[in-house]
């Protein structure tokens, strides 16, 4: 009797989640869903960057933060910048929200305009809900790190824009203290400068009133004889006892 052929089991599959591959492919998904104009650009987003962009979403309170730095220098010289701390100013036109997901927070991703028109595009941590947090339209400035620039759909053709993640929220920009008014260091020649312009004044008033001519008639010039309604009398009048 021929023996049957024994089976060879089944190879046992790969489980595909619980991986860190898995791992990965989610990352990739959450960037995904987080930058959803992000299909291609100088550099694409890759796998490889998720050490990056995870790095620049801690926050480093040592680190003072950086010079602000214009849009055009950092769009000239991108390569100069990839992988540093910037930090940049705009007016936030558009934001989105994504939830937490696997090790990655809620994050905000916001779109921001310089005042000639040139688009950032921000992502940070959400902050907490009763924390106060720029407006809509609202001139803030934004400290992370710029990883590359992404293309997006611009309202007429395909654009371009610088991405930089950071820890914190944009913030309003530091009001700066308006100057003293520099007064004159020596009060002495602003006295003499008052006393000098009330001299000037007083000498014009007195010219003027010695310019006018001097009214001769007096009231002491006499005037017509009186008249009387009967002669005088030239006998004296005699008393009467």
């Amino acid at each position: 009797m021929t023996r049957p052929i024994a089976r060879r089991p089944d190879p046992q599959r790969r489980r595909w989640f619980g991986t860190p591959r898995q791992a990965r492919l989610v990352t990739g998904l959450l960037l995904g869903s987080v930058i959803p104009w992000a299909r291609a650009d100088d550099a694409p987003l890759a796998v490889a960057d998720l050490a990056a962009y995870r790095r620049a979403l801690i926050a480093r309170d040592a680190e003072p933060a950086p010079a602000l730095i214009r849009f055009r220098e950092l769009w000239d010289h991108p390569a100069r910048y990839e992988g540093a701390r910037v930090q940049v100013e705009g007016r936030i036109v558009r934001r989105f929200r994504q939830g937490a997901f696997g090790t990655f927070p809620p994050l905000v991703e916001a779109w921001a305009v310089t005042a000639s028109g040139d688009p950032f595009c921000w992502v940070y941590p959400a902050p907490n809900p009763k924390a106060e947090s720029p407006t809509v339209r609202e001139n803030v400035r934004f400290v992370g790190t710029f990883l590359k620039r992404i293309r997006y759909q611009g309202a007429d053709v395909e654009r371009l824009a610088p991405l930089i993640v950071g820890p914190r929220p944009p913030a309003s920009p530091p009001r700066t203290a308006r100057p003293p008014v520099l007064r004159s260091g020596n009060a002495v020649n602003d006295w003499i400068l008052g006393i000098a312009g009330a001299a000037v004044v007083i000498a014009v008033l007195a010219w003027q009133h010695l310019r006018k001519p001097v009214s001769r008639t007096t009231s002491f010039e006499p005037g017509p004889a009186p008249q009387f309604d009967s002669p005088l009398s030239e006998a004296p009048v005699p008393d009467r006892d």
